[in-house]
């Protein structure tokens, strides 16, 4: 399993790594990946910025 900051900040080389292992179908979730981690953590920002000015 990788770890998702590895893939967030190295994502040519993990795609490198697909296609060597021949799975090239496997390439475009690389890019899903980092979207969806994008969207979380802006999303618990949000809701920590929420959470703080309720407090």
């Amino acid at each position: 399993m990788l770890d998702l900051k590895f893939v967030r900040e190295n994502p040519d080389i993990v795609k490198e790594n697909i296609k060597n292992k021949c799975q090239d179908a496997k390439l475009p979730l690389v890019d899903e990946v980092i979207e969806l981690d994008e969207k979380n953590r802006a999303t618990k920002a949000e809701a920590d910025g929420l959470r703080a000015s309720r407090n």
